[in-house]
């Protein structure tokens, strides 16, 4: 296997890892934010340490924003300026599934291929306007999907291993 695919599909897992742990953190904020007599900055500021966005966010938006719960989860979810978002992680693993196709499976493809185009239409922006929670959850299930079809459609072979490795390397945080 050349490196280039290699690299693709370490990244690919991770990409398609991180897309689905940022909308569990947002969706269990989200709800935490609903339930805890919290003040706004102690519930979303965590939110955006753990992500690794705290310094970049206060940077594009200021210091007390990190209170505001709506602008929160805009950045963590839309803008292409923050590198977790899920719009751009998502956008990032596709373009890594697109240029190693002859490696992945049809149904990988199609999952962040759909998962990608879904975010540009007017049923995502206004799933997550008025049903948040049914939002993260779609973002939620289509990331599960897509790392179920690979391990049960993809050959168990040297490129499962990579995708996997960015996987567990999303997880942990550290090589494993």
């Amino acid at each position: 296997m050349i490196a280039r695919i290699a690299d693709q599909l370490f990244w690919f897992g991770r990409y398609v890892e991180r897309a689905d742990n940022n909308a569990r953190l947002l969706f269990v904020t989200h709800n935490l934010a609903l339930d805890a007599d919290l003040p706004a900055e102690d519930v979303w500021r965590p939110v955006l340490i753990t992500s690794g966005e705290h310094e970049s966010f206060v940077t594009r938006h200021g210091e007390e924003a990190t209170a505001d719960a709506e602008r929160v989860q805009h950045a963590l979810t839309w803008e292409t300026e923050s590198w977790v978002s899920l719009r751009r992680t998502v956008a990032m693993a596709r373009d890594n599934a697109r240029t190693m196709r002859e490696v992945i499976s049809l149904e990988v493809w199609q999952g962040i291929n759909e998962l990608h185009l879904w975010f540009d239409t007017a049923e995502a922006t206004a799933l997550y306007a008025g049903h948040r929670y049914d939002f993260y959850r779609h973002v939620q299930r289509a990331t599960q999907l897509i790392l179920g079809f690979t391990r049960s459609t993809m050959l168990h072979d040297a490129a499962l291993d990579l995708l996997w490795l960015g996987e567990v390397q999303a997880v942990t945080g550290k090589p494993p």
